[in-house]
C-alpha cells in the first residue's frame, strides 16, 4: 500500500512538473515578460524576394557599434543613440507578438537573450516584390 501511495505521489508530481505550457518565443506573453532592459543592436539585414517568393538578394545594412535601445517599462523605450524616449505598444496578430514604435510595426520574438524585429514591406520594383528588414539585438 505504501509503495502504491509513493508511486501515485511521484506520478502526480511528474505530471505537475512537466505539463506546464511553455510560451512560444513570439507569443505576446513571452515578449512582455522578457522585453524590459537594455538591448544592443547586433545586425540589420535586408532580404529581398521576387514575386514567386524566391530570395533574390541579401544586404547587410550596417550597425553603428554600441547602438542600444532600452525598454524602460511596458510603454516607454529609449533610443540610446539620441537619448530620446518613445512610446511603444505590444500587440498580438495571428498569435504572434508585434511591436509598434513611432507608427512602425514589427514582428518581434525574444529567444535566450536575443531579440529580433522583422519589418516586411511590399515593393513595386522590377527585380523584387517584397523586402524583409531584420534587426537583431542582444540583451546587455
Amino acid at each position: 500500500m505504501r509503495s502504491k501511495l509513493l508511486c501515485l505521489i511521484l506520478l502526480s508530481f511528474s505530471v505537475a512538473l512537466f505539463s506546464c505550457k511553455k510560451d512560444k518565443d513570439d507569443s505576446l506573453s513571452s515578449v512582455k515578460k522578457n522585453i524590459i532592459g537594455t538591448w544592443e543592436v547586433q545586425s540589420v539585414t535586408e532580404v529581398r524576394y521576387d514575386a514567386s517568393g524566391k530570395q533574390v538578394d541579401t544586404r547587410d545594412l550596417g550597425v553603428n557599434p554600441g547602438t542600444q535601445v532600452r525598454f524602460i517599462d511596458q510603454t516607454t523605450v529609449n533610443d540610446g543613440s539620441i537619448d530620446k524616449d518613445y512610446p511603444y505598444s505590444l500587440n498580438e496578430t495571428e498569435g504572434k507578438a508585434t511591436l509598434t514604435i513611432d507608427n512602425q510595426t514589427y514582428n518581434i520574438r525574444i529567444t535566450n537573450g536575443t531579440m529580433t524585429w522583422a519589418l516586411e514591406a511590399e515593393v513595386i520594383n522590377d527585380s523584387y516584390s517584397k523586402s524583409v528588414i531584420t534587426y537583431q539585438f542582444k540583451k546587455v
